[in-house]
């Protein structure tokens, strides 16, 4: 009765590929935020050494390193096979235990794990040397620290959106487009961080130009100039 039905099956190579690059994606995005929170950890730390948060050719070597780890990591998703193919997008499995321990070790756990090192790092460099810091170390630590904690908080909530998707079962655009505005809301704190920090620096310069030259209208008055 049915021998005319054809039979679909989607665990095509087309369809390994698909959650293989979209897992990738999604290491390599996690790993470039905890690369972001490394370099504010070096502005932080070793604020006197520019080599490690200056220094072009040491961060294109570890963005190298950041892109083979994230090609190399998700591998054993296409030999475990942990993956949705009957999914139309062929999503990574997270319904059950072994796809939720893959998903956190091979995706989450490493790059999230790093950057919560360096913000216990960090946090306990500030308490303990907080006395010995100048007025513009204050100023430019705290920005940095701020950026460090809005990444923790931008990661998180990438994991969460991505679990959310896959447990309703939502489309693939409604995925990204949740991903692009946490994505610009975090980087529009970013950027108002940035901005604000260069505003405060350019009163401060602007306040000592004026000092200066009160003053020199003051020596000029009372004649020390002649």
């Amino acid at each position: 009765m049915y021998q005319n039905i054809p039979v679909t099956n989607n665990d095509t190579i087309w369809c390994r590929l698909k959650v293989y690059f979209a897992t990738v994606a999604m290491v390599c995005a996690l790993y470039a935020n905890t690369f972001h929170a490394l370099h504010r950890f070096c502005r932080i730390i070793y604020y006197t050494r520019l080599f490690f948060h200056r220094n072009i050719y040491l961060y294109s070597c570890g963005i190298l390193i950041q892109i083979f780890v994230s090609i190399l990591q998700p591998l054993s998703v296409l030999i475990t096979g942990v993956y949705q193919y009957e999914d139309y997008h062929c999503q990574m499995s997270l319904t059950n235990w072994r796809g939720m321990i893959l998903g956190a070790f091979l995706i989450w756990l490493s790059p999230i794990t790093i950057i919560v090192i360096i913000y216990a790092c960090t946090l306990s460099y500030i308490r303990h040397y907080s006395i010995t810091f100048t007025l513009l170390q204050q100023t430019r630590i705290k920005r940095d620290f701020t950026v460090i904690k809005r990444i923790i908080i931008y990661c998180k909530e990438k994991i969460n959106v991505y679990i959310n998707m896959e447990r309703e079962g939502a489309p693939e655009p409604g995925f990204f487009n949740a991903i692009r505005r946490e994505e610009g809301k975090i980087e529009g704190e970013f950027r108002d961080i940035e901005r604000s920090h260069e505003q405060r620096e350019a009163d401060k310069y602007e306040n000592r130009a004026d000092k200066y030259e009160r003053k020199e209208e003051e020596d000029f008055n009372q004649g020390r100039f002649p």
